[in-house]
């Protein structure tokens, strides 16, 4: 792997955490 793709491999993941995180605030504010 080159850092290129490690770095767009980290931030998939911190995006895609990101988007269940505020999943899950959504779900708890109701």
């Amino acid at each position: 792997m080159t850092p290129e793709q490690q770095i767009a491999t980290k931030t998939e993941s911190i995006v895609r955490i990101t988007a269940r995180l505020s999943q899950a605030r959504s779900f708890f504010e109701r």
